[in-house]
């Protein structure tokens, strides 16, 4: 913890971290209407942490419906929000595994 704050606490380190939320979500989707997201024409992955205390599994399940190509669900029992950081080992198995088997699969013209 003391390290993520320590980060933040640099210069232009917070605005960074903060429009990664802004970009997804604008201040007016929180009070009215959201429009519709495009659908993910890509492959893509989503991976949960057991232990998430931002998202719910629901909601990274539900990704699926905005995918419209390969989609593959990952869930990672007892780590959190901060996948990367929590089970660096774990998720670099999975995005080489994912990235592998999708690049294979653009090979085969599939």
């Amino acid at each position: 913890m003391e390290q993520a704050v320590a980060r933040l606490r640099q210069p232009g380190a917070m605005t960074g971290a903060l429009g990664l939320y802004r970009a997804w979500a604008p201040p007016a989707s929180l009070v009215g209407h959201r429009p519709a997201a495009a659908p993910v024409r890509a492959p893509a992955m989503g991976v949960w942490g057991s232990a998430d205390r931002f998202l719910t599994e629901q909601q990274m399940t539900g990704s699926a419906e905005e995918a419209h190509g390969e989609w593959r669900y990952e869930r990672i029992d007892g780590a959190g929000h901060w996948l990367p950081q929590e089970a660096p080992d774990t998720v670099t198995r999975l995005l080489l595994d994912f990235l592998s088997q999708t690049a294979g699969a653009e090979r085969a013209g599939r």
